[in-house]
C-alpha cells in the first residue's frame, strides 16, 4: 500500500531520545529533509497523475547544479540526469531507450504493479532539447512532436501489455 512512514514512539522519554539522535545524525551528515518531499511527489504522481512537481524538481536541480560544461551536452545530459533521478521513484521500473514498435521512447516508467497494485498512472518521457535562444514557436513545435511520439509509443503492444489498469495522464 502506498503511504508515508509515520514516526511513533512508545513514550515521551523515548520520543525525545529518538528525536535528539535523529537530529544529531542529520547535522553530522549534513542530510536534508527534502527526500520526504520527493517521496510525497512520487506518491502523488503514482496515485493522482500529478507528475509536474516531480519533474519540475528535476529540472530545477539541473538548472541550479549543472555546470556550463554539463549543459553543453544538451539532450543527452538532461536525459541521463533525469533517468538517474527517476530511479528514486520506487513505484516504477524506469527503462531508458525502450524499444517498441513505434521506435525508442527516451524513458518509460513502467508501473511496478506486482508490488503496488493500487498505482493509477504510467509515464513515457520524451526529451526535446531547445536552446534558450530559440523562439517560442520552435518550443511548441518540438513539444507537439514529443506528444505525438509519446501517443504512438503508448499504443504499442509492448507498452499496452505492461501498463495494466493504469492510464497515462493527459497534458
Amino acid at each position: 500500500m502506498l503511504r508515508q512512514l509515520e514516526f511513533s514512539a512508545p513514550n515521551q522519554v523515548v520520543r525525545e531520545q529518538m528525536y535528539d539522535s535523529m537530529l544529531e545524525s542529520y547535522r553530522n551528515e549534513d542530510l536534508q529533509l527534502r527526500d520526504c518531499d520527493v517521496e510525497e511527489m512520487c506518491i502523488d504522481m503514482a496515485l493522482n497523475g500529478n507528475w509536474r512537481p516531480f519533474f519540475i524538481k528535476i529540472a530545477d536541480t539541473i538548472r541550479n547544479y549543472s555546470s556550463n560544461r554539463d549543459k553543453q551536452k544538451g539532450e543527452s545530459y538532461v536525459h541521463g540526469f533525469t533517468f538517474a533521478s527517476v530511479l528514486r521513484n520506487n513505484y516504477y521500473l524506469p527503462i531508458s531507450e525502450n524499444y517498441n514498435a513505434a521506435g525508442y521512447s527516451d524513458v518509460y516508467l513502467q508501473p511496478r504493479l506486482g508490488n503496488y497494485p493500487e498505482l493509477q498512472h504510467s509515464y513515457i518521457v520524451e526529451f526535446k532539447y531547445v536552446k534558450s535562444s530559440e523562439p517560442d514557436s520552435e518550443v511548441e513545435a518540438k513539444r507537439a512532436a514529443a506528444i505525438e511520439q509519446i501517443n504512438n509509443y503508448a499504443q504499442t503492444p509492448q507498452v499496452r501489455e505492461t501498463i495494466g489498469h493504469t492510464i497515462f495522464p493527459i497534458s
